[in-house]
Parts: structure tokens; C-alpha cells; sequence
């Protein structure tokens, strides 16, 4: 059964929040998923930090 999982958030992808709090269960209900199912993390970032592609590409890996 595929199910998909949509977390939006306020914060930067490189705020402290993030890191410490919504990394390790977005972590946890992806390891309850099905091999089928994602995990969308949404991430508002400020004008001022955006990601260079060669960062987006790491964290993307990270999160897999």
C-alpha cells in the first residue's frame, strides 16, 4: 500500500529546528513507510539563505 507523507514547515532546511527536531521523526515515519511510499519535507527559506544546487543535492542524498 503506497502512502505519502506531506510535512510543511515554516523554517529553513538549515534552521536548528529542523536539524534537531523535525529531521529525526520525518527519520522515523520513513522507516515505518512502505519501500513504495515518500516523505515530502517542505522547507520555507529566507530570500537571504538560499541553497546552492550542490547543497540541495547533499541533503537530498542525506535523506535518503
Amino acid at each position: 500500500m503506497q502512502n505519502n507523507i506531506l510535512i510543511l514547515t515554516y523554517w529553513s532546511f538549515s534552521d536548528a529546528l529542523i536539524q534537531a527536531y523535525t529531521l529525526p521523526y520525518v527519520r522515523i515515519i520513513s522507516k515505518q513507510l512502505s519501500s513504495s511510499s515518500s516523505v515530502f519535507l517542505v522547507t520555507l527559506e529566507k530570500d537571504n539563505s538560499h541553497l546552492s544546487v550542490r547543497s540541495k543535492n547533499e541533503i537530498k542524498d542525506a535523506l535518503k
